[in-house]
């Protein structure tokens, strides 16, 4: 659903994990709230994302399809809702540059990411 929803993504160049989270939990990254020092980190730079009436129409209609939900629902919040996300820059086997998120909706400054490959020439 993803990469239906998003076209322009390349498709040959996208990991999509299932639910056991496998490489997120082997390359480190966290839950909501694990890491305090992300979250405040993460919570200084969040702000609504700037999307017009239709816009927000069409992500409610879908955002249940996208959430990280399982199956067989508990009464816990998923794992996957709880689980952020991160940031690389690689270049062949050299990680040059690496983001881990604070909150939802936390990401680094694009030009940062661009730089990370520039240094390291």
């Amino acid at each position: 659903m993803f990469l239906s929803k998003n076209p322009n993504m390349p498709k040959d160049l996208m990991l999509v994990d299932d639910y056991s989270n496998k490489a997120f939990k082997q390359i480190g990254i966290g839950l909501i709230a694990e890491k305090q020092e992300l979250a405040i980190k993460g919570s200084k730079n969040m702000k609504a994302p700037k999307l017009s009436a239709s816009q927000w129409m069409s992500y409610l209609g879908i955002v249940n399809k996208l959430a990280p939900f399982p199956k067989k629902l508990t009464l816990q919040i998923p794992e996957g809702v709880r689980r952020l996300g991160a940031t690389f820059a690689i270049r062949g086997d050299d990680v040059l540059y690496v983001y881990e998120d604070g909150v939802p909706g936390d990401h680094p400054n694009p030009e940062d990411v661009l730089k990370s490959f520039e240094i390291s020439k």
